[in-house]
This record gives C-alpha cells, sequence and structure tokens, in this order.
C-alpha cells in the first residue's frame, strides 16, 4: 500500500469514446504522493491526478467518503481527519481549475467514521451518515451547513434501529430520507429505516431476517415508478440480494440473489435509460471475475450485459456510470497475474445493450498500488461520475 512515488502525469487527450469535453471524475483513498489518495479525472480514457491527498494539508491525512457534485457546481465530500482519529473534514473542490477548501472539521462527538455518499437538500446544507460513534456507539446521521462551516448531530442510532450504518442517504420524492444498516435490528442483520428532514424523527421500515452475516448494503435509488432499489451482499456465507422496497406499503421484495462461491453484489445502482437499473457483481471462481448487470425494475429481469473473465479483467469494484445512453464507465481490479500485469485495474467504456468494450485500459500505478475498490465517484455511490 506505500505509493509514494509519483509517476508522470498522462497527458489529457480529446473526448471520450468521440464524445468532446465528456469528463469521468473520481477518487481513491489510496495511491498518489504519500498513499492518502487522490482525486483523478479520465478524459479520452486517460488518467489526470488534480489532487494529491496527504501531504499538502495539515488536517487532512486520507480521502475517506464519495463525492457529490451540487447544485452550485462544486464538488463537496469528506476526508479523514488527522488530529481526531476517526473524524473527517469537509471539503469542497472545484472542477473548473482544481481549487481545494477545507470547511470544517467534525468534532469527535458528531460520530465516527463517516461513510456512503452526502445528500444535498438544500442549497449549502448536506446530510450525511457516520458508521460508529454518537451515544450509543451505533453511528449517527449529521448535517452541515456551509454558510458557517458547521456540523449538527441530527439522530444518534442505537442497536434496535440498526448499527453501522452504510452507502449514505437517499431523498425520496415523499420528503423523506431513506438508508440501511448492516447489522441491529430485531434479528442483527440490519434494518432500512426512514428520516424525517423536519421532525428528526427515525423510523425502521424493515428488518432484514437473519440471512448471514451482513457484510455491506449500498445506497438506496429511486426508480421512475418511485419504489426504492438496493444492493445487500454477505459475509458469510457469500452471496447477497437485488432487493425492492414499497415506501407505501413498506414492503420489501427480493428481486434477484447472487450466488455462488465468493459471489457478491458491488457497491450500488445506478439508474440508465428507460429506467434500467445497472450494477457490477463480483466473483473469484476460476476464470470468472463477475459481470455488470441490467435490471429491469418493472419486469424485475435481470440479465448480464458484460461478463468479466481473467486474464484481461479483474472484478468490477464501482457503480458503472452513463456517459451518455450508449456509454457505460466502470472500473475493474486488478487481475492478480503476470503476465500480463493489470494489477491496478482498469477503466473500460462498453455498450449498455451489447455489452460491447469501446475503451479499456489499464489504470496507472499511481492512482493505487493495491486497491482500487476504494474507488468512489462524484455523483452515484460506491463508482466514477461523469462532469457534463
Amino acid at each position: 500500500m506505500n505509493a509514494r512515488t509519483l509517476l508522470p502525469v498522462l497527458m489529457i487527450m480529446a473526448g471520450l469514446c468521440g464524445r468532446a469535453q465528456s469528463e469521468i471524475w473520481g477518487t481513491m483513498d489510496r495511491g498518489g504522493l504519500d498513499d492518502g489518495g487522490v482525486v483523478f479525472r479520465v478524459v479520452g480514457g486517460e488518467y489526470e491526478v488534480v489532487k494529491h491527498f496527504e501531504r499538502d494539508f495539515k488536517s487532512i491525512d486520507a480521502f475517506s467518503g464519495e463525492l457529490l457534485r451540487a447544485t452550485d457546481g462544486l464538488l463537496y465530500g469528506l476526508t479523514t481527519c488527522r488530529a481526531h482519529v476517526g473524524s473527517a473534514v469537509m471539503i469542497t473542490f472545484s472542477p473548473a481549475d482544481s481549487a481545494l477548501q477545507e470547511l470544517g472539521v467534525m468534532p469527535p462527538e458528531m460520530g465516527e467514521h463517516p461513510t456512503g455518499h452526502l445528500v444535498e437538500v438544500a442549497p449549502g446544507v448536506f446530510l450525511g451518515v457516520c458508521r460508529a460513534g454518537g451515544a450509543h456507539q451505533a453511528g449517527t446521521i449529521f448535517r452541515f451547513t456551509t454558510a458557517d462551516g458547521s456540523f449538527t448531530k441530527l439522530y444518534d442510532m442505537e442497536t434496535a434501529t440498526g448499527s453501522k450504518l452504510d452507502g449514505g442517504l437517499a431523498l425520496h420524492p415523499n420528503g423523506l430520507l431513506y438508508g440501511g444498516t448492516r447489522s441491529g435490528g430485531e434479528n442483527g442483520s440490519g434494518v432500512l429505516y426512514s428520516f424525517d428532514l423536519t421532525t428528526h424523527e427515525l423510523a425502521v421500515v424493515h428488518h432484514f431476517p437473519e440471512q448471514g452475516q451482513a457484510y455491506h448494503i449500498s445506497a438506496l435509488t429511486v426508480a421512475a415508478d418511485q419504489h426504492l432499489f438496493g444492493l445487500r451482499s454477505f459475509l458469510s456465507p457469500s452471496g447477497g440480494t437485488l432487493f425492492r422496497f414499497d415506501p407505501q406499503t413498506q414492503g420489501l421484495t427480493v428481486c434477484h440473489a447472487f450466488t455462488g462461491a465468493q459471489s457478491r453484489p458491488v457497491h450500488g445502482l445506478t439508474a440508465g435509460p428507460v429506467d434500467a437499473l445497472y450494477g457490477g457483481m463480483s466473483r473469484i471462481a476460476s476464470a470468472d471475475r463477475g459481470e455488470i448487470f441490467r435490471f429491469d425494475p418493472i419486469t424485475l429481469a435481470y440479465s448480464v450485459v458484460h461478463q468479466l473473465q481473467l486474464p484481461a479483467y479483474g472484478p468490477p469494484t464501482c457503480t458503472p456510470v452513463f456517459i451518455d445512453p450508449e456509454h457505460l464507465a466502470l472500473h475493474t481490479g486488478g487481475n492478480g497475474l503476470s503476465p500480463p500485469w493489470s494489477e491496478f485495474g482498469r477503466y473500460m467504456v462498453i455498450s449498455p445493450t451489447s455489452g460491447e468494450v469501446f475503451h479499456s485500459q489499464n489504470a496507472p500505478p499511481y492512482i493505487s498500488r493495491s486497491h482500487p475498490a476504494a474507488m468512489v465517484n462524484c455523483i452515484i455511490s460506491g463508482g466514477v461520475t461523469w462532469c457534463p
């Protein structure tokens, strides 16, 4: 993990897949000058590191959260705080000139280990979650306001309401925020909850049944029919589910089960053309390293768009994201083979319908030595994003 050497920055090329001015932005929590993570962009398939963390900043140690492109056009996110282990620094980053500004340090009592993405509930007002800390050491929900750079704790989680929050929050058209936890609740396997922005009241809307040890629950995605969709993966036994939640009836349906040795869904879902949802599944079995899939939220049909196979590709490491309706971008992990080396993963652009590969290139080693799964996105949880 000691990526101490900065290699020359690659030249910026013309638009991705012939689309002029298209750019993919993302972050890694490792790699760069002092292995503290980087903000990078990809133009025309070529990487450029635009910010290295750790060495240049007194309070920032490493990137720990996911970036959100806010209504003011700037990127907002959380980074690890050097002074308080488990705490964070809120930053803003300008895509136009790569300027970074520290807006405020999260006090330890606000919570520990913020996770997932932020959600902007009003201009300059962001909500997020912490996996741990708080009054019951079960996590918190917090608010950050850019006007005065202040953090406010809105809710202390406890075992009964779920602990180890994951994935962040999703704002539903009914005005409530929804999120999930990896553990706690009636069965100890996590919950789905709603949170009222006005009253700051939290309600558990679903207790997950006992089904192995929860490894991850994604941020929820609001589909066109206003149902919430999410991914849940298990540590033991391996596997996971793609589920649908109806906020009106509070009914949950398992739409697809991921099975097989070392098979797990990756991060979250992204909405594509014609209301379809896309995601990735990681598998470590022989030459099969996973797949990019398409899911129809109306018919509940699951189909494989692209199969990832050795030696060219490792497993997917982030949520795929659309560049335009005909081009889907994603990142894979290293293949662990030599030769040919693909230790640092590959950036790919594929067709969301046929799975045809339009572009594929190894990530440069200074992006991340061995943990490309740490890559997160600017807008959509757990991946990279296109900034038009």
